[in-house]
């Protein structure tokens, strides 16, 4: 009796998200959350071990969905114990399949983007919206070299680019592959990921300087 019972508990306990699969669920991922830190979701001992191997999970596989902080899911998330923004981070910035190193291998049309800037007009200040330009182009090689003119007046720097790792990665919360191109542009690692865009309808990039992620270039895979 007790083995048919423990049987029947088994069946009836849904088996936690792993590593490697299809993209992440809403269900699997407030699952997660509820199976492993839901006794005392917000002073669990485990809960900081739990959100970091959320994180990779959700880093490794990608998501199939947008989070909106106006979502009710967002209000579950948060119950469930990742009041961590970590959690929504990753979740940002992983939606769709996580990048392979093929995804690079390509030319691309760079841009950059300036930050907004305000004026003042008699006792009102006003935000003027940012505005971007074209920068250049990336080009991104299988064979381990890349080509980078980051802007009409500035010199081709070129080189050998290697694989990010995932600490690397882990800056910008990002899985699947990314590349850098060391010692590039104004002297300084930059590395270059997959990029998201809610509504885009054309496959992009990022590159940004690694350690902080202040600088960043924008392009799209030139036809």
């Amino acid at each position: 009796m007790k083995r048919i019972l423990f049987c029947l508990i088994l069946l009836a306990t849904p088996a936690l998200p792993q590593a490697s699969g299809p993209l992440m669920t809403k269900e699997e991922i407030l699952g997660f959350l509820k199976a492993r830190i839901g006794s005392d979701p917000w002073r669990h001992p485990n809960k900081p071990q739990t959100i970091a191997e959320l994180a990779g999970i959700i880093g490794a596989r990608g998501v199939n969905f947008r989070l909106s902080s106006m979502d009710a899911y967002m209000t579950d998330l948060i119950n469930a114990g990742a009041n961590e923004s970590t959690i929504k981070f990753y979740i940002d910035a992983n939606y769709g399949p996580p990048a392979q190193y093929a995804y690079y291998f390509s030319t691309w049309e760079m841009f950059v983007t300036g930050a907004p800037t305000y004026k003042v007009v008699g006792n009102r200040a006003y935000r003027v919206n940012e505005t971007g330009g074209l920068s250049g182009t990336l080009r991104i090689d299988p064979n381990g070299t890349y080509q980078w003119k980051p802007g009409p007046k500035d010199s081709e720097t070129s080189g050998r680019w290697r694989q990010a790792t995932v600490q690397e990665l882990k800056i910008g919360y990002q899985g699947g592959a990314g590349i850098v191109l060391p010692n590039s542009y104004t002297g300084q690692d930059w590395i270059v990921t997959k990029r998201d865009l809610v509504g885009q309808h054309e496959e992009m990039i990022t590159v940004a300087v690694v350690n902080s992620r202040g600088q960043r270039h924008l392009g799209t895979r030139k036809k």
